[in-house]
């Protein structure tokens, strides 16, 4: 009998999945502990104002493209470079990052925890927690890359686009076609979901009853517009990174900067590009409010299990 198969008859499987499972509730535990300190609710507060001033600075940028047509639009790398080349530019993206970091965290949190829904791993849950840690680690990039200029450790181009890249690599494999479509459903997917989750509201915070009802009222309008935006912007990444599988055009694939140009190049492209720009501004203002007023709440922790 092969060595490998001696070994793996002496592994007890069930021991180790019962040590996974009281180590991953372990973590769990300790994250609930941290998750329940004030100085991280502040520090996620800032991510979410943090994560608004991104999509504030998309959406000015794409109105100034509108309003003077020689501007390009950008998306978030080409917002961290408007911010470096603003007095002080440095030190607001060095407080940016901070910031942001504090958003992944709340990110991962609800990833291990899901703290504000029930327990139940159902398939729709285990999706949206899949969803959060996508999330974190996206705006972990992104904190890292507003580091990375904050420092000057290293250049971010505007022009440089990590899916295009991909696609471009996934073009010289077999199959390479077929996981771009299925990458670009997967996207659709994504913008479906925010607009949907804009019309029922299902996507928006709850807010304190701190917050004056009738200007949370409008909040909450202005949110789902963002949030609308959002998702629409995914639609369209999607739909481009289809269309450069259907033509094999590694070119017409890219992030939310290849979008909003491609946008712009469309009949009736300024409307629509100017109903992006106003949505993600809107966002913004949306996620200013929710830095302040945002609910988190609790859900008790799960009962201690025995040490297998």
């Amino acid at each position: 009998m092969p060595p490998w198969r001696v070994w793996l008859r002496k592994i007890d499987f069930w021991r180790w999945l019962s040590w996974l499972r009281w180590a991953f509730s372990l973590i769990q535990r300790l994250v609930d502990v941290i998750y329940r300190q004030s100085w991280l609710r502040s520090w996620i507060r800032l991510g979410y104002a943090a994560k608004g001033s991104v999509y504030f600075v998309i959406g000015l940028i794409a109105v100034r493209a509108l309003l003077l047509p020689g501007r390009s639009v950008s998306g978030t790398d080409g917002a961290l470079v408007e911010i470096l080349v603003q007095p002080f530019g440095r030190v607001f993206l060095g407080i940016l990052c901070i910031a942001l970091l504090g958003y992944v965290i709340w990110r991962f949190i609800q990833t291990l925890l899901d703290p504000e829904h029930d327990k139940t791993l159902s398939l729709q849950r285990i999706v949206q927690r899949l969803g959060y840690f996508t999330s974190g680690a996206s705006y972990a990039g992104v904190a890292y890359s507003a580091f990375e200029l904050a420092t000057g450790t290293n250049e971010v181009q505007e022009g440089d686009d990590a899916i295009e890249d991909l696609v471009t690599t996934l073009f010289e494999i077999p199959f390479g076609e077929w996981l771009i479509v299925l990458g670009a459903l997967v996207v659709i997917g994504i913008g479906l979901s925010y607009v949907y989750g804009a019309i029922n509201g299902s996507y928006l915070s709850e807010f304190h009853d701190s917050a004056d009802r009738a200007i949370a009222t409008w909040v909450k309008r202005i949110g789902k517009v963002g949030i609308a935006a959002r998702g629409t912007a995914f639609l369209l990444i999607g739909l481009f990174i289809a269309n450069a599988a259907f033509y094999h055009d590694e070119d017409a694939a890219g992030g939310l900067s290849n979008a909003l140009q491609n946008l712009r190049s469309q009949p009736f492209g300024f409307g629509g590009l100017g109903l992006i720009a106003l949505g993600f501004i809107a966002y913004g203002v949306y996620m200013y409010f929710a830095a302040r007023y945002r609910q988190f709440f609790e859900s008790p922790p799960s009962p201690p299990q025995n040490q297998p």
